[in-house]
Order: C-alpha cells, then structure tokens, then sequence
C-alpha cells in the first residue's frame, strides 16, 4: 500500500514544522522609568525594559506618555528596543533636546513583536 508511507511523510513534516515554530514572548514591563530635568532646562527621559519571559524579544516598541503640571497630555516618545534575552533588562533613554514643558511621563503601550 502507498498510502501508508505518503501518510508517515506527511506526519513527519507536520512534526518539523511544529518543532521549527519560533515561541514569542508575550509580556515585558518598563520599569525605573524617569524624566530628569537637566541644568540647561533640556529633559531627559529613562527607563528599563524588563523580559520576565523564557524566550528572547526580538522587537518591542515602548511608547512614552509625557505629561505637563496640569496633567494634560503634551506628547509621546516611542522607544524601539531589540534583542532582549529571557530574564534580561535593556535600559533606554532619550535626551528630549529641547525645553520641554513635561513635569512627568508614564509609559503607554509595549509592543512586542
């Protein structure tokens, strides 16, 4: 009978390609996130992401919410960070260049992908 090993053929390429399927990590936190005001009235803005999970993340993208000292939303910074190692943490930052108004920042959303 042909059936049965056209029928092994296709189990056996099932199983590879399940095997060959790349986990991706599904969370990460920022945290130590600050907006340092410097001397020359610039700003600057750090924090670390943080991968809790057991495969790498290839890309993530971080968007930062800054704020002014009435609350208001003025503007948001994206961060891309790559290769970040399970149970690793990769710092970022970012010199704002310019005077900003922002009293303070939180982070939006973390893309992972």
């Amino acid at each position: 009978m042909r059936v049965r090993p056209v029928l092994l053929a296709l189990v056996a390429a099932l199983v590879f390609v399940g095997c060959a399927e790349e986990r991706v990590a599904k969370t990460a936190s920022v945290e130590e996130l600050k907006l340092l005001r410097q001397p020359n009235g610039t700003s600057t803005i750090q924090g670390v992401l943080v991968n809790p999970n057991e495969v790498p993340i290839r890309n993530a993208q971080i968007e930062i919410a800054l704020y002014g000292s009435d609350n208001q939303r003025l503007d948001a910074l994206r961060f891309d960070i790559t290769d970040v190692e399970p149970g690793a943490r990769r710092t970022f930052e970012r010199e704002l260049g310019f005077r900003s108004e922002a009293t303070s920042a939180s982070v939006g959303d973390i893309l992972i992908y």
